[in-house]
């Protein structure tokens, strides 16, 4: 979907769960870097097409993969119990712009606030859901 092969942690066992057609993010607090955080989570989990895991399963929606669909969940009160290493898949992309944008990206440091605002700017990003990025990006 637009991004490069290689960049995926995964990639390969992904395409033969079935899914690799998804965007997988985590709940919980990010190891290090920048944090896309929602503050309402129904922004995300109004869509039909989520399903999740408490461990990793590859995104698997196909038990003849060799990965496990045990456990597979689209109850958001299991999902808030997740810790680790969790997946929540979201089919098809995330409009991380539009209508689905994070509420806040939350950097580690002052240093790397500039470096996403300048990642941004370098692509034309202004504002993520009508909000201006000076907004959304906090150190």
């Amino acid at each position: 979907m637009g991004t490069a092969v290689g960049l995926g942690m995964s990639e390969g066992p992904d395409m033969k769960s079935g899914g690799a057609n998804a965007v997988f993010l985590r709940r919980g607090h990010a190891p290090g870097g920048a944090a896309l955080v929602w503050d309402d989570p129904t922004v995300l989990l109004r869509r039909s097409d989520w399903y999740a895991y408490g461990g990793d399963h590859f995104g698997s929606l196909n038990p003849a993969s060799g990965h496990s669909v045990s456990g597979l969940t689209r109850d958001p009160f299991k999902v808030v119990t997740f810790n680790g290493n969790n997946e929540i898949m979201f089919r098809d992309g995330i409009d991380l712009l539009g209508t689905e944008a994070p509420s806040r990206i939350v950097c580690g440091s002052a240093k790397a606030r500039d470096e996403v605002l300048g990642f941004l700017k370098n692509r034309g990003v202004t504002h993520l859901h009508g909000r201006a990025v000076q907004d959304v990006v906090h150190a």
